[in-house]
């Protein structure tokens, strides 16, 4: 659960944010992943969406042009 992850994990949907040195939780959410298909396809699809819609190349590329013009 470390700060910057808070940004990227939406926890349950596209993957787990676990406090540090957690080992039980982590050790769960794996063999959750590792034995529920549906869950691991979940979190996959959610990923990529939200890694396409925030951190497009051309998405970026505006975002720091509207700041750069200001």
């Amino acid at each position: 659960d470390l700060e910057g992850n808070k940004d990227l994990i939406i926890n349950k949907e596209n993957g787990y944010l676990i406090k540090q040195n957690n080992s039980v939780e982590i050790s769960k959410n794996i063999t959750n992943l590792f034995n529920n298909s549906k869950v691991r396809s979940y979190i996959k699809r959610n990923s990529l969406v939200f890694i396409r819609s925030n951190f497009d190349y051309n998405k970026i590329k505006r975002d720091y042009n509207k700041v750069l013009i200001k």
